[in-house]
């Protein structure tokens, strides 16, 4: 990623990717015995890239937060468009 990407932008990329070779690992696993030699191979770049992300993470968790990332991420923040009928009673 681009390094004038906001981290919180960052890290969603990261953890929308994990979640896409989760999806990608369940099939694997529920195979079984039946996979073949290239699925082996690509479960195994799978777990490379997880070790890769997790690193990603570590590190953005260490990167101070700017006031203006900050304000950035709170602008993402949709507010509620319609209230719960417990708030207005």
């Amino acid at each position: 990623m681009e390094p004038d990407v906001p981290i919180w932008v960052k890290i969603a990329a990261l953890t929308s990717e994990m979640d896409n070779i989760h999806s990608a690992n369940c099939l694997y696993w529920r195979r079984g015995e039946a996979v073949t030699l290239d699925a082996r191979a690509e479960y195994q770049h799978r777990k490379q890239r997880l070790d890769q992300i997790r690193k990603e993470l570590a590190q953005l968790r260490d990167t101070p937060l700017t006031s203006d990332s900050i304000h950035r991420a709170s602008l993402s923040v949709a507010p509620q468009t319609r209230s719960r009928k417990s708030d207005t009673t």
